[in-house]
């Protein structure tokens, strides 16, 4: 080994040492992933939660709701709600003439 590199790790240790501190990160996330499961469901009994009560209470919506389109191609049929970028087919000047209208 040369003179400088005295006292440092080969890159095999070094592997080695990887492997066994990924399997003590694995080991420690899977306890801790139990106790959050654990406290989790103490609450659920405190309270009278469900998991469906979870799934109600969600911040976000579990099904987004399609966007009713606003506005038709005469030519080809092809919708669009108005929201995002506008299709190739829309002319905004023109934009009464592809209102859908109810």
């Amino acid at each position: 080994m040369p003179e400088g590199l005295k006292g440092m790790q080969t890159y095999r240790e070094l592997l080695a040492a990887r492997d066994r501190l990924e399997r003590d990160i694995e080991r420690a996330r899977e306890e801790e992933i139990g106790l959050v499961i654990a406290s989790i469901w103490q609450q659920m009994d405190e309270y009278g939660l469900t998991v469906e009560d979870l799934q109600r209470y969600r911040s976000k919506p579990l099904h987004r709701r399609r966007a009713v389109p606003k506005y038709r191609d005469p030519r080809s049929g092809a919708t669009w709600s108005g929201r995002g970028r506008p299709p190739s087919w829309f002319d905004p000047r023109a934009e009464r003439d592809f209102l859908i209208l109810k």
